[in-house]
């Protein structure tokens, strides 16, 4: 685990693209649970988690991702979508393995175009959406209980629809062994932002989800996405994420067994069915800085548990406060030049927390990154954030203010500049997100029209 303050100075690093895969071999590993697992030895990494009727070798193979629906590619035959070659113009790697992929018609969305874009629902997706995302402490105890068995069974309950990637953790590093292998709904959620929070490929420390101009626009995407599989594997067609309003208390008043679990002095969640969660990502990151991907750890090493100490951060000194909020609110210019940690009188950056020069507690870090250095644990660490399930609540609080902020300027633009990394240019493909989405699809789309409002 790394220390306090690591959300905003985690140093990312850097991986290649691949432009080929090769199946070695192929074996069944824990029957009761994972179907299968492909192992591939990869010189280079792709940049996207995978579609489960994706990994077949023919499609590897042919670097073609258009599943069927009803039998026919794309539901091609009923309207929805067709295959369609997609040009990564900002080589961010999202090609590296695929190159078809389905472009959805209409209402119609996901890698076959069997879904409803965000915002619609219905056999035809012609019904709009609506729900209501609301602040954690209004939820009555049935409510509640009813939305943390949702992510237990999401924890739980494997992807249906995804594999990811992992990383043999007997091999070295410049010649991992990659495979696919089944994961639960959840720890896929987990592994997205995971992976999004990796260096692209080229090197540098920026990366597709943070400290750039689509932090909010990325992370928007990222928890609808995350609803919507939870939706599924629950049958909760009113699954709504939560937002944690911390401007409303100087303590984690979540932090206990009625809500997320109580931690103990060493941090561990005791007492609480979040105890029994163990984190994935994680292991070896004091050898291996998360360089490599996902690596498991050996059978004889159980996976790490959540680690939350809410307040114990020294640099931190609180959450944040009501005035901070407005202050990044009345930040009247989206980004500012250089587009990253450096940007002044910029809302992007001082809602992602690296603007210190407006009223803070600390000088270490504010709003989005405090709320996460405030924990002091497994929240703290870049990559391996999402593990904790308070990351959604925290998530849901920011996109609030995004969302707010981005009412009172419609005609907002996402900034074009040849300074801003490619992986973060409005032309390029939101990764690791199948189909390509491009980092500026949201703009101007309020959350109304994406379905839901706030509280």
């Amino acid at each position: 685990m790394l220390g306090a303050g690591q959300y905003k100075s985690f140093k990312h690093t850097q991986l290649l693209m691949w432009s080929s895969i090769h199946l070695r071999n192929f074996k069944m590993v824990w029957p009761t649970f994972l179907q299968f697992t492909f192992l591939l030895f990869l010189p280079t990494v792709t940049d996207a988690h995978f579609p489960r009727p994706c990994i077949t070798p023919e499609a590897l193979a042919e670097g073609r991702c258009c599943p069927d629906w009803n039998g026919s590619p794309c539901g091609a035959e009923y309207g929805r979508g067709e295959c369609k070659q997609f040009f990564d113009t900002r080589l961010t790697g999202l090609t590296a393995q695929f190159t078809f992929f389905c472009s959805c018609k209409d209402n119609f969305d996901s890698y076959d175009c069997s879904r409803c874009k965000f915002g619609y629902k219905g056999d035809n997706c012609t019904e709009r959406q609506h729900y209501v995302r609301r602040e954690i402490l209004t939820l009555s105890p049935e409510e509640r209980t009813r939305y943390i068995d949702n992510l237990h069974k999401a924890k739980v309950s494997r992807s249906e629809r995804y594999v990811i990637l992992i990383v043999d953790r007997d091999k070295p590093q410049n010649n991992e062994l990659l495979k696919f292998e089944n994961a639960s709904v959840y720890d896929l959620f987990v592994w997205v932002h995971y992976y999004a929070g990796k260096a692209p490929a080229g090197g540098g420390q920026r990366n597709a989800a943070h400290q750039g101009p689509a932090f909010p626009f990325w992370h928007r995407n990222y928890l609808l996405f995350m609803e919507r599989e939870v939706r599924e594997i629950t049958g909760d067609e009113n699954f709504f994420i939560p937002y944690w309003d911390w401007t409303k208390t100087d303590y984690c008043n979540i932090c206990n067994n009625d809500f997320f679990g109580a931690s103990d002095a060493s941090g561990r969640i005791r007492n609480s069915e979040f105890s029994k969660w163990k984190t994935i990502c994680t292991y070896d990151a004091s050898h291996t800085d998360y360089s490599q991907i996902c690596v498991q750890p050996p059978q004889n090493v159980p996976p790490s548990p959540i680690i939350r100490n809410p307040g114990k951060d020294p640099e931190s000194g609180g959450l944040p406060l009501p005035q901070q909020v407005q202050a990044v609110l009345d930040t009247n210019d989206y980004d500012t030049y250089p587009y990253n940690k450096c940007s002044c009188n910029s809302f992007r950056n001082r809602l992602e927390g690296f603007d210190l020069k407006m009223e803070s507690r600390t000088f270490s870090a504010a709003m989005h990154n405090l709320v996460h250095d405030y924990f002091n644990g497994t929240m703290s660490d870049v990559p391996i954030a999402a593990n904790d399930p308070l990351f959604m609540l925290h998530h849901a609080m920011i996109d609030k203010i995004f969302e707010e902020w981005l009412l009172k300027h419609p005609d907002m633009k996402y900034p074009i500049d040849d300074v801003i990394p490619p992986i973060q240019q409005h032309d390029a493909f939101m990764r690791p997100f199948i189909p390509p989405v491009l980092n500026d699809y949201l703009v101007g789309v309020t959350a109304e029209e994406l379905g839901y409002r706030y509280e």
